[in-house]
């Protein structure tokens, strides 16, 4: 419906413009008779004067002509008061599309980002991100039982100063979360898929981090779930650990990229109505809700 009276007024503007400009025609074409009417009337009173002047001048085709000179420079004053108003015509015509575009392309635009979200919500549904997923899942439930594997973790998101991965984490994991031992029974076995999974667990911040960059399709991502508070709890330990490694590096602005994971969580957090966490303090207090350390098995370093 708004596109239809978009097109109706669009419509209408035309119509107003094409009148204007059979208006300036037949302007034109009265000016040029009339002009051509008083010129040839002007060689007529010349010629014969007794006409119209007869006894008023001793010079009556100068006269005239002079009279007709007046006439003409009068109608081109009038010339170009009319151009100027043709002209103010055009730029309100021309102001009017250009708004009429202006629309059209912020509608495009919007359409373009929510197909952007749309494709994002298809790629979270597909078979291949739902191992990403999986993996991601082992990695957060390995980070938020084992305060020594976050550590590493977290080191391995900044090249340089990188943890080794921490023997004995395992049995810290498995302490806090015995569950974990059904998908890793050892530590051996955990650390020979650990890489692969904490691969995929990049590409779900990555995912996260698009995500949080579609502020313009708000209504579409805060409708659409994407598990958002599974992942939300362990992404801001990350933002706000990494933060504080990165700030460790000495001129890291100068030769490290960094990743903005603080703006990422606090975007997405927007879109689904969230209240942010204002520091690690902050942070620390919601995990240590009982519910929260029994859903997701926390370490005790993480709460307290």
């Amino acid at each position: 419906m708004k596109v239809s009276d978009e097109s109706v007024g669009s419509k209408t503007d035309s119509e107003s413009f094409s009148v204007s400009t059979r208006a300036t025609i037949v302007i034109i074409l009265v000016a040029a008779v009339a002009v051509c009417g008083f010129w040839i009337g002007a060689w007529v009173v010349g010629w014969y004067p007794e006409l119209l002047l007869d006894g008023k001048t001793s010079q009556p085709l100068a006269d005239a002509f002079g009279s007709v000179n007046a006439l003409f420079a009068g109608l081109a004053f009038a010339g170009v008061i009319y151009t100027v108003y043709v002209q103010i015509i055009e730029l309100r015509a021309t102001r009017i599309e250009l708004q009429h575009t202006a629309t059209a392309n912020s509608e495009m635009a919007k359409s373009a980002n929510e197909n952007v979200v749309f494709n994002m919500f298809q790629t979270y549904c597909s078979e291949y991100f739902q191992t990403v997923k999986d993996h991601s899942m082992t990695v957060m439930s390995a980070g938020l039982s084992s305060a020594a594997y976050h550590e590493y973790l977290v080191s391995r998101l900044v090249p340089v100063r990188q943890k080794n991965f921490p023997h004995g984490c395992w049995d810290e994991i498995v302490e806090n979360n015995p569950r974990f031992a059904d998908f890793h029974p050892t530590e051996k076995d955990f650390k020979d898929h650990e890489r692969d999974k904490r691969y995929k667990f990049d590409e779900l911040i990555n995912f996260f981090t698009m995500l949080s960059r579609q502020g313009k399709a708000y209504e579409v991502v805060k409708s659409c779930d994407f598990s958002y508070s599974w992942w939300r709890a362990y992404m801001w330990l990350i933002a706000f650990d990494y933060e504080e490694r990165y700030q460790q590096v000495d001129n890291a602005k100068d030769y490290l990229t960094k990743i903005d994971f603080i703006g990422v969580v606090r975007e997405l957090d927007k879109f689904y109505g969230l209240k942010s966490f204002k520091s690690k303090d902050d942070l620390k207090k919601h995990l240590g809700n009982d519910d929260v350390v029994k859903k997701f098995n926390i370490a005790p370093a993480h709460r307290n």
